[in-house]
């Protein structure tokens, strides 16, 4: 005798927790400063449409939503990427 078995699906079990209130949503938002021993070298980081050419010891970036970006740093033809 065969028994023909149909897909197993699990019981699953759905629970939420928290306020129902809503609320205001803000991002959060903060600064980058970057320095480096080199002065004058290039600075790209794509998703903020940041592209600089650095020629002082510091570059300040100011309110930026936090979060990761990938950054590339290049000086004397070589290339560095950061994620």
């Amino acid at each position: 005798m065969q028994y023909k078995v149909k897909a197993f699906k699990p019981k699953l079990k759905i629970s939420q927790e928290g306020s129902s209130e809503e609320g205001e949503i803000v991002q959060k938002t903060g600064d980058l400063v970057i320095q480096s021993l080199s002065t004058a070298i290039k600075i790209s980081i794509p998703k903020l449409g940041a592209n600089v050419n650095k020629q002082r010891d510091k570059v300040n970036i100011k309110e930026l939503t936090v979060g990761k970006y990938n950054a590339t740093f290049s000086w004397r033809q070589k290339n560095k990427l950061y994620y």
